[in-house]
């Protein structure tokens, strides 16, 4: 039957709190159109299955709702594992943003009619964990990072596997045409099944490919978490009334996840109050007042509020903090002893392990710390590749005599020599004494560049985040959750994306940074972007002994669009980089201290907290700005994954 035949059914959105008896069965009549004609997995068949959730959820019919909720989202779920594998970055960014009212809806439903029912949790868990910081995943093609990686080979199948996956995507959204609905999808079927044999083939061959295709399941992410541990899962979303159709103003809410108990939850209020006392906690952690500090800090720019911080007032404010986004959790934590921390929204800027407890204890003297992008990452660990090089540092770059580094047209202050990090690349070859050791002019960007899968880099240098770019993206939009397919076609401006795009204001400095080198490939200014294309699968950390390098743009429900997040995407299993500018003789001690343990098998945030508590007992370096900026994200096991 030719899809000219059929004439879909139109509902007008006011029927949906007026006329709900008449308009459950055109919904459903249009989700039974539309999966015999289009099959399955089509998005139009994701969004019958949403609008008969949002309906069931207005007229109080919550377990209806959960039901055809996570059918939608298992839909849209398959519908984006198909179109981010190709497609280009416009259709990437408007597939995701059109997903995001979704995960909104999922939430709200769980938090607002279903707290403690156990498939509303799973639902809101899951949707959490797919999406949250799958837009920077997308929009940086890892599967063509891959590719390049790979031998002839491999790069052949993943060629046949992209253009496959375009297929499948092209027809799916295509419809049958002309065709019988049944022919079309044993079509699709076919090809489906044809894609499935091929991952499992390359997977076979590429730890790196099975990464990138490994299914996200709850149970999957729940059997990756260790004995004794728990998944604290934050996320920042808009509360939808599905009676009066509208959004509320965003809210935090965390989840917790362990090994084997079940999900529980915590709904922690307005983002705003809780936004407001990160601000205040980060200007009174990153800031001291001792002028023999700020003169050699790893920040190329001066500080812009120093005022007096005393570690009474950190505490204090961490304790704030801490009640607000920590304490309603503490009591379900029983047992355990090591947090993955998954944080959203302006959580991403904190150090958890300076929050206070009652007894003015900081956390990181009570559990061990690690960070998440999202929960989803487990999985990524699960896989282990071999690293391929000795492990690679590099210290005090050359930067030469300029006007200063251009960073996205401006033009910086001229970076100074940073004499302090030629001892810590030293003392760092004497601990490991196989390391390349690359410092002055031989400290380059193409340098960098060239190194392939080394046991773990580590780079002491300036860092950078320019903070005032374009605040409108092409992006924005503020529909609410929709009842039509048109919705979510969004204009697209490429040269104002590439403009707004973080991953281009996020960067390391290396050798003629001042002078902008002698070609674009090797300027001295290496971006996050370009640090994703690094080829790191296989190296254990990457540590970014400099300023501000954890920082970014932090987006709802992405993380930080930065240097952290690039360096995961170019394969390395853990990161370790700073929250503030840091000290430059204070951050050479923790980091020897730090790669002294690392050396004698201890697991990577064990030693960064071991590291920290011997700090905390020196006068010198007990206040937080010391000992807490640099923070460790990813694989928390040893150098040989024990």
């Amino acid at each position: 039957m030719a899809e000219s035949t059929f004439s879909w059914p139109s509902v007008s959105t006011t029927w949906l709190c007026c006329n709900s008896t008449r308009a459950e069965p055109l919904y459903e009549r249009a989700l039974a159109i539309r999966e015999k004609v289009l099959g399955p997995n089509h998005p139009e068949v994701a969004q019958s299955l949403n609008n008969l959730a949002l309906l069931y959820h207005a007229n109080g019919e919550t377990a209806q709702a959960i039901q055809f909720l996570t059918r939608s989202n298992d839909t849209t779920e398959r519908d984006l594992v198909r179109n981010l594998v190709s497609g280009s970055e416009r259709q990437k960014a408007l597939y995701l943003k059109k997903t995001e009212s979704n995960t909104d809806a999922t939430i709200s439903l769980q938090v607002q009619a279903a707290p403690h029912t156990a498939e509303a949790l799973k639902a809101a868990l899951t949707v959490i964990l797919r999406r949250k910081g799958r837009a920077l995943d997308a929009m940086t093609s890892t599967l063509e990072i891959l590719r390049n990686q790979q031998s002839p080979e491999i790069q052949k199948l993943l060629d046949g596997y992209s253009a496959l996956a375009s297929q499948i995507s092209v027809l799916t959204l295509r419809g049958p045409g002309k065709k019988q609905p049944e022919a079309h999808l044993a079509n699709l079927r076919e090809l489906e099944n044809h894609k499935e044999k091929l991952e499992a083939e390359i997977s076979a061959r590429s730890a790196e490919f099975k990464t990138q295709v490994t299914p996200i399941t709850l149970n999957g992410i729940q059997q990756c978490i260790p004995p004794r541990a728990s998944l604290l899962e934050y996320a920042v979303y808009r509360p939808y009334d599905a009676k009066i159709k509208k959004s509320g103003t965003p809210r935090y809410v965390v989840y917790l996840l362990n090994q084997s108990g079940e999900i529980r939850f915590a709904d922690l209020g307005e983002a705003e109050p809780i936004d407001k006392a990160v601000a205040a906690f980060r200007r009174a952690v990153s800031t001291k007042t001792s002028a023999d500090v700020w003169s050699r800090k790893r920040s190329f720019a001066p500080l812009t509020s120093g005022r007096g911080s005393t570690q009474t007032n950190v505490k204090v404010l961490g304790h704030q903090l801490g009640k607000l986004i920590f304490e309603p959790v503490r009591k379900m934590l029983g047992t355990t002893q090591h947090l993955l921390i998954s944080p959203d929204g302006d959580l991403n800027l904190i150090p958890f392990g300076v929050l206070t407890d009652k007894n003015g204890k900081y956390l990181t003297e009570n559990y061990l710390l690690t960070y998440l992008t999202s929960g989803r990452d487990l999985l990524r660990l699960q896989v282990k590749i071999d690293s391929h090089e000795p492990p690679f540092v590099m210290a005090n770059p050359t930067f030469g005599n300029g006007r200063g580094p251009v960073l996205m047209g401006k033009v910086l202050a001229p970076l100074s020599q940073l004499r302090g990090t030629t001892q810590e690349g030293n003392q760092l070859k004497a601990i490991f004494p196989d390391t390349t050791l690359k410092m002055n002019l031989e400290a380059t960007e193409e340098t960098l560049k060239a190194v392939i899968r080394p046991v773990f880099v580590h780079i002491a240098t300036h860092g950078s985040f320019l903070e005032d770019a374009p605040e409108k993206s092409p992006l924005d939009h503020t529909t609410p959750p929709g009842l039509t397919s048109e919705e979510g076609q969004l204009p697209m401006d490429t040269e104002n994306l590439r403009q707004s795009n973080p991953l281009l204001r996020s960067c390391l400095f290396f050798t003629d940074a001042n002078t902008g080198g002698t070609n674009p490939e090797d300027d001295g200014t290496l971006t996050a972007l370009e640090a994703a294309q690094l080829n790191l699968w296989g190296t254990k950390l990457v540590v970014l002994s400099a300023c501000d390098t954890g920082l970014g743009d932090v987006k709802n429900g992405d993380g930080v669009y930065g240097l952290r997040r690039a360096l995961v995407l170019a394969g390395s299993e853990a990161q370790m980089m700073s929250l503030w500018p840091v000290s430059d003789a204070g951050t050479r001690e923790l980091m020897v201290e730090y790669y002294t343990r690392l050396k004698k098998g201890e697991g990577r945030s064990e030693a960064l907290r071991h590291t920290q508590l011997k700090m905390l007992k020196d006068p010198r370096r007990r206040h937080p700005f010391y000992w807490a900026a640099f923070i460790q994200s990813g694989g928390w096991t040893n150098l040989e994954g024990k």
